[in-house]
């Protein structure tokens, strides 16, 4: 655990840190504040898991006086032999417990661990548990793990089955109770849904939503409550819409998550039927399921289940190993050491976690394979423990998450800050608290895009439907961006670039290559093997190669039709190429390639003279039923096998005689017994070896010849190297084959500790022990595995079998053949490379490949666009070795680091790169140093566009990355498929896993899985990577735009005092209304087509929001649409009768649409209600007077000034009686609550300067009028500050039914509430603009005409006649203006959508082709038109508009478009398009430097 942390279940997934090199002192606070607390908080999880791991029994000592019942353990691991370092378990059993066999010790724990198993799930005690388990047969002495064992390592052992269906419902309580980790910390439903309705700015919208309602209880005035319940409306429909957003995608997500379910092979009871009768398939059970266990889910897995754990996978549950030594396993995942720890079925450690015979859930298998006991579950387990105590780990923000709350935070920050200042100048200009805190809540959403997060999530999920659909399966989704981000794409060949489809184009022995009918005859025209199989001796030896040196198997998928036998491969034609219809087979692509050329060209079935037999055409009804009786209807390598039997072939966990095939050897071994079982004669062993020809043949010195042994001279040597480079030029995977028959007296003894017992069928037990390679290798006696085993000697291992490794392993080998595999690119995949290079992307390949191999396929799928690449190597310069892509004698050392590298940096600087930039670096000629060390190494190497890196090891993958992303500064995305390839995969920036070839392990590690393992899905991501980025952009900068017609109105409203043009309510319902639908649309935007033609994003550089994208959307767009805005509102409000001129200081006190407007009039007509114009003289006063009310501008009149009377009276607090009453003015006193109201005084001073009551003829002749207002019942509600709910404090803020006469005595130091004009006015009349404290109110007098100053009049009953006209005049074309601003945004973020569809080209190259969009832009114009055109919603501020009053933004809406248009135009014509390689460069104009967001 030194220097390790203990990880989070795989569940959790992973995250990578990127760390960036700083100061010293920047070392030092990390080191501080962040190293030492994390070493500390190890540790202290190191103690208590160790705690929770290892607890004992603290009543064993207790003697006859304590509990003599065995502790509740958390493991129980049985012992091995009896012996005390073999006695290690975990729990506290007593000693007599650990007496007896191996497996009965363990028979005993397993069903203890499974009592403990059902107390926990049912909840039972111990006894009731015991019951339970023996009603299902799960007693001591019935459960026999020897057995299980037995039947999982052969496949030969009938009879023996695994837990029946009805135990394991018991052990998982009818499997509800599964094998699975608990999600930490995870919310209900109910809490997710509260949180989106308790964000921030949710948070915010309801603190004014409250705000207005006790505003409303406080005043009843109706606008208040009206926007208080859209506050919480807005809220509540945006929180539903967030919370539906992310239970889809986190739906999707889980979806994804049960693809990557684990399998693994257990012993069940169930058995395998053809046809649905009860009929074993013999062929398919032996092969692939090992008698009767079966693939299944492993979350099904319960204590007991006996599994086969083989590499690449993850270990499913805590397993107690039955067999399988050399078994390999990482335990990162609990220590934080990615070592590969050796386990067996022994232990030999007394620490438990240490133990050598236990693997733990979550680990990783590395090497070989085992089989095991399932000995706790899900939550019980050691990682199950951990990842209880780390349920409060918080996950941390993805980068692209990071970047849209900084973002939203800067947004947020100004926002509040302008709502802040906002508020402050409001208190100072005398506004109320509360409308004044409802009108900073409007600035704040004014400026803060609420749809933002809706549409980050709302692209995001997209985006994983359509990597799916395109066969990438997303792990984390924020990662996509990430990809699309990338530089440099290092790309495995097998399965990626190419279809891992192998066939067997050609064979190579007796020095001849040879065409097998898999392939049509070429311009090569090599020799038919069909002339030369049936009189060749060296092809039967080759063809015994090719069955019995090989591991994979048919499996009857594809083998049986109904119940009758499908042919092994069809025809068209005699003369077409065979198609093989027996799709099953268990094993990798290369191996499944030879078994089929087995198959198809086995001596039992193939004849020369005509071919295969039969041939089999399709159109043939009766061919079926022919061949069902014919040679190729049974599989005959399972014959050929089944005659010189490999037990190794059926599970290599209990074959001591077979080293697999892995990245590092590069071969494979086998060792079959040559003689036929049944046969008396003693045992002829044959070791076959497989792998990479220069790896094979440097281990014979001899080979086969017209099937005889000869020896192996200099110029056979020569002669099949050029056969190599042959095939290997035309892009052949190449795999040589060797043997050695050996003799009795070459077979090594057998091990003291194994069985010498031939198995039921007589067939003897392989004496051969491949980690000890006691058999002929080839190795040289001075290799590492030599000096390896001499060191296990010294340790005291076995000598006998140490001694025949000295004997045997180093005799060289026959060599027999090769066999030429062809793996065709995939047709997608040279497009796909061409897309990337003209994105910038560098794509490089790197293979276990033969370096000739791989340079042919690097030229199919134009990774090298040159026949001739350069290709590094060892070479002689000078006489000494030297690393030169070119001059002197090619030489292969296996070993570059003998040499010093000093050659190189001599000679190698020297090195002129010749025309063809492209090279070959085998993976022997990368030195094993740090990458600062290899500084000119590397710098060469990525001097050239063009790289393929071949005979790589999975360390020199991990190697290459490193280089790439520490001296390139590459954001590298990785592809792999081994376990070995999980440390490249997590060290990428973007690891790409192979769904199909891919370990669970490397699936672990990823990011995310090509499903269908093709490198053109991962240029897909990166399309749909960029174009999440391109998208995002294009949303933000569509809703930032829309941000300067909403702020600008309060800042007109603020600086220059005119009447509000947007309400707050309006802002509303632009930003979560009409924009919503339109903003998210973008989700749905194609790529533009220069998508992948431009250069990768630097991710330090090109953000999120540049300050170019808020230049253009506020200081270009937003600017041409608060024009748009205040053009239309202007329009309106002249339209209605209020000159543009005269609105500039109308805003100010709070007066407009509250009180009586005064206005200096020039001409024009006075006319009555009915429309008749006033003629007996030209005075105003005296036309108001004899009822013509109206002024209607005609063609001459104009307005000279317009205001409102000064507010110079300030009345008590309180009311001095309990029984204030609005309709008895004896009850006002000098009672206005504080407020200031304007006086007689004023008005006169007013009328005396020339300024009379202003009704507009305009308004009399709009929608909106009503006769009513002339002499309006203040008993009655439908206007504000009437009826008989009105609160004082709204009454004295409204026209009142009377005047105030001041008290000239009761002056105060306050100046009066009115414009400077106003306040001028009532000084020069009354001496004084200061305010009054005392005053009296005079009610109108009862008559029949109003007073001309208050223009009221008092009916006989004491009602009020009121003429309010005026001001709801003023309130409606008001509102009727706000609506049209309103409407106005909505036209011109038309244009805006359109505009922001693209960055770079025009609308005419990417075309309305968004059916979203076309949605929204129609949706946002419904909506604006159903806000506007709805009965009662008028009680929201808006108004049914006319027609026209939709056009005024349309010129700018125009505008928008065109420029934005010429803009691109410009910027496309100024910039310059510059090829460099396949990639082009573009060198940006003046205008796209600046403007191109």
């Amino acid at each position: 655990m030194s220097g390790g942390s203990i990880g989070t279940s795989p569940s959790m997934g992973h995250t990578r840190s990127v760390e960036t090199a700083g100061s010293c002192d920047d070392l030092f606070f990390h080191a501080l504040f962040i190293g030492i607390p994390t070493f500390l908080a190890r540790a202290f999880m190191y103690l208590i898991c160790c705690r929770c791991f290892c607890r004992t029994a603290e009543k064993e000592a207790d003697g006859p006086g304590g509990d003599s019942s065995v502790a509740k353990a958390q493991y129980r691991l049985g012992p091995d032999g009896g012996t005390a370092a073999d006695s290690v378990h975990l729990a506290s059993t007593k000693k007599s417990d650990l007496v007896g066999s191996q497996f009965a010790q363990l028979n005993t724990l397993i069903i203890r661990e499974m009592n403990e198993h059902v107390q926990r799930v049912h909840g039972v005690d111990e006894d009731d548990a015991r019951e339970m388990l023996a009603r299902v047969g799960l007693v001591e002495g019935k459960y026999d793990l020897d057995k299980a064992t037995q039947a999982m390592n052969d496949a030969t052992v009938e009879g023996v089955y695994g837990l029946t269906k009805t135990q394991r419902a018991l052990l998982t309580n009818d499997f509800t109770k599964l094998n699975e980790l608990t999600k930490a910390g995870e919310k209900p439903e109910w809490l997710k849904f509260l949180e989106e309705l308790t964000g921030f700015f949710a948070l915010l919208l309801w603190f004014g939503a409250v705000l207005c309602i006790i505003g409303y209880f406080l005043r009843y005035e109706a606008d208040n409550l009206a926007l208080g319940i859209v506050l919480a409306t807005v809220v509540l429909v945006t929180g539903i819409f967030s919370y539906s957003q992310n239970s889809q995608a986190a739906s999707l997500m889980s979806s994804f998550e049960k693809l990557l379910r684990e399998e693994i092979l257990v012993l069940t009871d169930q058995r395998p039927t053809l046809a649905g009768k009860d009929k074993e398939v013999d062929s398919w059970v032996k092969y692939n399921c090992h008698n009767s266990s079966l693939h299944f889910d492993a979350k099904y897995l319960v204590p007991g289940d006996v599994v086969y754990l083989n590499q690449g996978k993850k270990i499913p549950a805590d397993i107690r190993l039955l067999s399988g030594d050399g078994f390999g396993v990482d335990n990162s995942p609990l220590t934080g050491e990615p070592d590969v720890l050796e386990r067996s079925r022994l232990n030999t450690e007394t620490d438990p976690k240490e133990a050598t015979n236990m693997v733990f859930f979550g680990t990783d298998a590395k090497n070989k394979s085992a089989v095991g006991v399932v000995v706790r579950t899900g939550d019980e387990t050691f990682i199950g423990k951990i990842a209880q105590l780390t349920e409060g780990t918080a996950n941390e923000d993805t980068p692209i998450n990071k970047e849209i709350h900084h973002f939203i935070s800067i947004v947020s920050a100004v926002a509040i800050f302008l709502g802040i200042t906002f508020f402050i100048i409001g208190f100072a200009l005398g506004t109320d608290p509360i409308t004044n805190l409802v009108f900073m809540i409007g600035i704040i959403v004014a400026n803060v895009p609420e749809g933002l997060l809706a549409t980050v999530t709302v692209s995001l999920s997209l985006t994983a439907s359509a990597m799916f659909n395109k066969n990438v399966l997303v792990k984390n989704m924020e990662s996509v961006e990430t990809l699309g981000s990338t530089t440099c794409i290092c790309s495995d060949k097998t399965g990626t670039l190419t279809q891992n489809r192998m066939t067997c184009a050609e064979v190579v022995f007796d020095k001849t290559i040879y065409r097998t009918d898999f392939v049509d005859p070429g311009a090569d025209r090599f020799e038919d093997l069909s002339a030369v199989c049936e009189k060749s001796a060296s092809w039967m030896e080759f063809y015994d190669a090719l069955c019995l040196n090989t591991t994979a198997t048919f499996t009857g998928e594809g083998q049986y039709t109904g119940d009758r036998v499908t042919p092994f491969f069809t025809k068209r034609s005699p003369t077409a190429l065979p198609v093989v219809a027996w799709n099953g087979i268990d094993g990798d692509a290369s191996e499944a390639a030879m078994i089929k050329l087995a198959q198809y060209m086995s001596p039992d079935a193939y004849k020369p003279s005509t071919g295969p037999l039969p041939v089999v055409t399709t159109d043939d009804p009766s061919s079926v039923k022919y061949c069902t009786a014919g040679p190729y209807g049974t599989d005959l390598v399972a014959k050929r096998r089944s005659i010189y039997p490999n037990r190794g072939s059926v599970n290599p966990a209990s074959a001591k005689g077979v080293i697999p095939f892995n990245s590092t050897n590069k071969y494979h071994v086998n060792i079959t017994n040559m003689t036929p079982v049944g046969s008396s004669e003693p045992s002829r062993y044959c070791v076959w070896m497989k792998g990479a020809p220069d790896r094979v043949l440097g281990r014979c010195d001899r080979m086969v010849k017209d099937g005889k042994t000869v020896d192996l001279s200099e110029s056979d040597r020569k002669d099949i190297d050029n056969r190599l480079d042959r095939l290997m030029r035309k892009g052949r995977r190449v795999l040589a084959f060797a043997k050695y028959d050996m003799t009795p007296e070459e077979t090594p003894a057998f091990p003291k500790d194994r069985s010498q017992e031939a198995d039921k069928d007589g067939v003897p037990p392989h004496p051969f022990d491949g980690s000890a390679m006691n058999f002929p290798m080839g190795e040289d006696k001075d290799t590492d595995v030599h000096r390896a085993i001499e060191a296990r000697l010294s340790e005291g291992d076995d000598p006998e079998v140490l001694a025949d490794f000295r004997k045997h392993a180093h005799k060289k080998l026959v060599f027999v053949g090769m066999v030429a595999l062809i793996d065709p690119p995939r047709p997608a995949v040279p497009d796909a490379v061409l897309s990337c290079q003209r994105a910038g992307i560098r794509v490089v390949m790197v293979t276990g490949d033969h370096p000739t191999t791989a340079s042919a396929i690097a030229r199919m799928v134009n990774i090298f666009t040159t026949d001739r690449p350069k290709t590094l190597g060892w070479r002689m310069v000078k006489g000494k070795p030297a690393l030169r892509p070119d001059g002197g004698d090619f030489i292969v050392d296996p070993d570059p680091a003998r040499y010093d590298l000093k050659a190189w940096f001599d000679e190698g600087k020297k090195v002129d790169l010749v025309e063809e930039n492209a090279i070959v670096v085998p993976g022997w000629c990368i030195p094993a140093a740090s990458t600062e060390e290899l500084r000119p190494f590397w710098s060469f190497i990525f001097n050239h566009t063009q790289i393929v890196f071949a005979r790589t090891s999975p360390s020199q993958k991990l190697q290459i990355v490193k280089a790439f992303q520490e001296l390139e500064k590459e954001v590298v995305a990785v592809t792999g498929d081994g376990v070995n390839d999980a440390p490249a995969l997590k060290k990428a920036d973007i690891g790409v896993a192979m769904g199909i070839a891919g370990t669970d392990v490397t699936k672990g590690a990823a990011d995310m899985i090509l499903l269908d393992d093709n490198f053109a899905s991962i240029v897909r991501g990166v399309e749909e990577g960029r174009l999440i980025f391109d998208n995002l952009k294009k949303s933000i900068a569509y809703t930032l735009s829309s941000n300067i017609p909403e702020i600008a109105p309060f800042l007109c409203f603020i600086t220059i005092q005119t009447p509000l043009p947007l309400s707050t309510v309006l802002i509303l319902f632009i930003d979560l209304g009409t924009d919503m639908v339109p903003a998210i649309s973008m989700a749905w935007e194609a790529k533009e087509a220069d998508i992948m033609r431009r250069p990768p994003r630097d991710s330090l550089v090109d953000r999120l929001v540049t300050k170019k994208l808020v230049s253009f959307a506020y200081l270009q767009i937003g600017v041409i649409q608060a024009a748009a805005g205040f053009f239309t509102w202007i329009v309106v409000m002249n339209d209605y009768g209020f000159a543009p001129h005269t609105l500039p200081g109308l805003g100010a006190n709070d007066n407009f649409a509250k009180q009586v407007m005064y206005c200096k009039l020039n001409g024009g007509v006075w006319r009555n209600l009915d429309g008749v114009a006033y003629s007996a003289s030209t005075d105003a006063q005296d036309a108001i007077n004899a009822g013509f009310l109206f002024w209607d501008p005609s063609i001459h009149g104009s307005i000279e000034q317009c205001d409102f009377p000064s507010r110079n009276f300030v009345g008590e607090l309180t009311a001095p009686t309990n029984t204030f009453d609005v309709e008895n003015p004896a009850s006002y006193v000098d009672y206005t609550g504080r407020l200031p109201v304007n006086t007689r005084e004023s008005i006169l001073a007013l009328k005396d300067a020339g300024f009379v009551e202003y009704t507009p003829w305009r308004s009399r002749t709009s929608p909106f009028w009503r006769d009513a207002w002339l002499a309006w019942d203040y008993k009655e509600d439908g206007v504000p500050g009437a009826g008989p709910s009105v609160t004082d404090l709204v009454f004295f803020t409204i026209q009142q039914p009377g005047t105030w006469v001041i008290d000239p005595t009761s002056q105060t130091d306050d100046a009066a509430v009115g414009s400077t004009l106003a306040d001028n006015l009532v000084r020069q009349a009354i001496g004084s603009d200061k305010t009054f404290s005392r005053a009296t109110f005079v009610p109108p007098p009862v008559s029949e005409t109003l007073d001309p100053v208050s223009l009221a009049r008092q009916t006989a009953d004491g009602s009020y006649i009121v003429n309010v006209a005026s001001r709801m005049i003023q309130r409606e074309a008001l509102q009727h203006a706000q609506c049209a601003y309103f409407v106005s945004i909505v036209v011109v973020q038309w244009a805006d959508l359109l505009i922001c569809k693209t960055r770079w080209l025009s609308i005419y190259h990417q075309r309305m082709r968004n059916p979203a969009m076309n949605f929204g832009l129609v949706l946002e114009t419904l909506l604006a038109a159903f806000l506007c055109y709805t009965p009662g919603l008028e009680v929201i501020f808006v108004r049914p508009l006319r027609f026209t009053h939709w056009l005024p933004a349309a010129p700018f809406s125009v505008v928008i478009f065109l420029y934005d248009e010429i803009r691109k135009s410009i910027m496309r014509s100024t910039s310059v398009a510059r090829r460099q390689g396949q990639q082009v460069i573009m060198e940006y104009g003046w205008l796209a430097r600046n403007t191109y967001y």
